[in-house]
């Protein structure tokens, strides 16, 4: 099978189903949306119908040219009965390839089958007819972004088709989204992994809620379950009533801990953890220096920090003082007003800020210490340190440490505004200042 390439568009057409699928229409089309290669073997996982799955055994005939069409004609047994949960099989009495140029396919020895996995129907998210979209999915409310130039300020609260699961997703119902300010500066916002266009973008990447559905091959978790974690970037977020993503991102969110709460945790709670123990290799006895220490990540980054041994120095406005005290820094420097380098040398700079402070930052760093920094490579290194640049990452066993932090009191959160999903547009183009971790909350 060496050099077989996945079919992008293959359609089958259904003869007769006893009106099993729907009885207005005795032929049925079914798009594929999936090609796996699977143990030597091709299968193809066909788009849900509105009350049933249908999924294809590895077929007799297999397509190497991606963008071509097959065409099987089947007819399903007479006298079965297609109940939920039944599982039906019927051979493929006509497969067509595609005219044109030479196709590649392979032959086993087994008859080619098609089989029926039936369900009872899912319950949608919409509970009205007028909320129905095209093809059955259900509407949701989502905050989107068309416009690049705009930027926050071209933020909307629209309709968007209901989410479906791909391969090893999962469907999330959201109670909890939270948000960060730049996210409109970032280039995955606007085009996915190739660099095409991808607006309209649902925002947000961080979110708390209940596991609805599971796309092929899911494991891990389950339908009902309480999760929250970190999506990716170049997907559509989590600023919406329904959003899909992968499983591996999430991570269970035990019963009592609420949804505002893990919504506020994976940005802020795993930027921390992976700048200071993965890129910073923090140890104990060591000194940091947190800035925007009373801020949704600084304010973790101390508690860490202390929790592992640190001697932690906070900087931000003089208004922050109190507060970055209270989360655990052991001194406070008010970047407007003191002098930055009468500090003296420091193990490791957590910079959230970048800028003038960044620069003047990396001459505190002592030998063999570290600058770290997640707003762009910085401008100026440390003399005889090392600085790193990263861009945070969804990881289930982290989460889960920070998680039992914040259940067992050696960690709070920074959660500043709560908006609903209705008043998020409002609440996300304030030009007023941000004091901690904005949630917005998509079901109360």
């Amino acid at each position: 099978m060496e050099g077989l390439q996945a079919l992008e568009v293959t359609t089958f057409a259904f003869e007769d189903l006893d009106g099993a699928l729907r009885d207005d229409s005795p032929d049925q089309f079914v798009l594929v949306r999936e090609v796996v290669v699977q143990l030597g073997l091709l299968v193809l996982l066909a788009a849900r119908t509105s009350s049933s799955v249908v999924a294809f055994t590895p077929l007799t005939y297999i397509s190497s040219a991606a963008a071509e069409t097959m065409r099987a004609r089947v007819a399903a047994p007479r006298g079965v009965s297609l109940r939920p949960g039944r599982t039906v099989s019927a051979p493929v009495t006509d497969l067509r390839l595609p005219s044109g140029p030479p196709v590649d396919y392979l032959v086993p020895d087994q008859e080619p089958q098609l089989t029926w996995f039936l369900r009872r129907p899912r319950t949608p998210a919409c509970a009205r007819v007028d909320e129905m979209v095209q093809h059955g999915r259900c509407s949701v409310k989502a905050i989107v972004v068309t416009d690049e130039a705009a930027g926050t300020a071209g933020m909307t609260l629209v309709q968007r088709p209901e989410p479906q699961p791909a391969i090893n997703d999962v469907v999330v119902r959201v109670h909890a989204s939270g948000y960060v300010p730049t996210e409109t500066e970032w280039p995955s916002t606007w085009t996915d992994r190739a660099g095409r266009d991808r607006t309209p973008s649902i925002l947000g990447h961080e979110l708390a809620g209940v596991v609805t559905a599971l796309g092929y091959g899911t494991t891990g978790l389950s339908v009902g379950q309480r999760v929250f974690g970190l999506t990716d970037w170049h997907r559509d977020g989590t600023l919406a009533e329904y959003t899909a993503v992968e499983a591996r991102n999430l991570a269970p969110l035990p019963g009592d801990v609420d949804f505002t709460v893990g919504a506020s945790l994976p940005i802020s709670g795993l930027t921390a953890w992976q700048g200071l123990f993965e890129h910073g290799r923090l140890r104990a006895g060591q000194s940091v220096l947190a800035h925007g220490a009373a801020g949704a990540v600084g304010s973790i980054v101390t508690q860490l920090a202390r929790e592992f041994g640190a001697y932690v120095i906070g900087t931000g406005r003089a208004a922050d003082r109190q507060k970055a005290l209270d989360f655990g820094a052991q001194e406070f420097v008010d970047l407007e007003t003191d002098a930055l380098d009468q500090i003296g040398g420091v193990d490791l700079v957590f910079d959230v800020i970048g800028g003038d402070i960044q620069k003047r930052s990396a001459a505190l760093v002592r030998a063999g210490g570290t600058l770290v920094t997640v707003v762009g490579p910085p401008e100026v290194r440390p003399a005889n340190g090392q600085a790193v640049d990263f861009v945070v990452e969804s990881d289930r066993a982290q989460l889960t440490e920070i998680v039992q932090r914040v259940r067992d009191g050696r960690l709070r959160t920074n959660i500043g505004t709560v908006a609903s999903l209705d008043d998020a547009v409002a609440t996300l183009t304030s030009t007023e200042r941000r004091k901690g971790k904005t949630i917005i909350s998509v079901r109360p």
